[in-house]
């Protein structure tokens, strides 16, 4: 037997247990065998597997083309079953610096509405934490997952702790708290100022 549509395509970093693609009922005690990649200039013995286990992360990516893995599952007492596993190189863009622009102006011209953070927006920047004060020290804004979008500083006091909460806030020098992670977990704190122009 031959598994041509195997339900699977997966990326070049996950581990895949090969016996998820075996016909329903088939035991799972027989032996799997890697038996050819495609292209085949690229070398099977790249091929990881564990069991069942098979872990396409040490097979080269330097022809940035899909393979396919074919393997053979041989139990006593069965015909031998071929499958077919379709890799994709789906590697994850790596994560933008994250730019802050300390100036604004709220002011209905569509143009610079709101405290733009560029990239904080990224999966692969995890959470994110924004706060703003007003030259006193008092919060003006805060929120989990800043976005750029519906979760952005427009100018207008919602800080928990404001007076006048939902009021247009002046012209004049207010400063931020930001934290988030980078991709490989580490928390970053920045703070600095921000000018409010209406």
């Amino acid at each position: 037997d031959v598994i041509n549509n195997a339900p699977i395509t997966i990326c070049e970093n996950d581990p895949f247990d090969l016996n998820d693609a075996l016909p329903e009922g088939t035991p799972t005690d027989g032996i799997w065998t890697a038996i050819a990649v495609t292209p085949d200039s690229l070398p099977l013995s790249q091929v990881t597997l564990t069991g069942s286990l098979f872990s396409p992360a040490n097979i080269p990516v330097t022809l940035n083309q899909d393979i396919t893995v074919s393997f053979v599952y041989q139990l006593d007492g069965i015909c031998p079953i071929n499958l077919n596993v379709p890799v994709a190189f789906c590697s994850v863009n790596p994560c933008d610096n994250i730019i802050i622009h300390n100036a604004f102006s709220p002011n209905n011209d569509g143009i610079n509405e709101f405290f733009s953070i560029e990239f904080i927006e990224q999966e692969c920047h995890g959470t994110n934490h924004v706060e703003i004060f007003n030259r006193w020290g008092v919060q003006v804004y805060e929120v989990d997952n800043y976005n750029n979008g519906d979760r952005a500083f427009k100018g207008v006091s919602e800080g928990r702790a404001t007076v006048d909460k939902g009021a247009e806030l002046p012209t004049g020098t207010y400063f931020y708290l930001l934290q988030y992670n980078t991709p490989e977990g580490t928390v970053v704190k920045k703070d600095g100022y921000l000018y409010l122009s209406r």
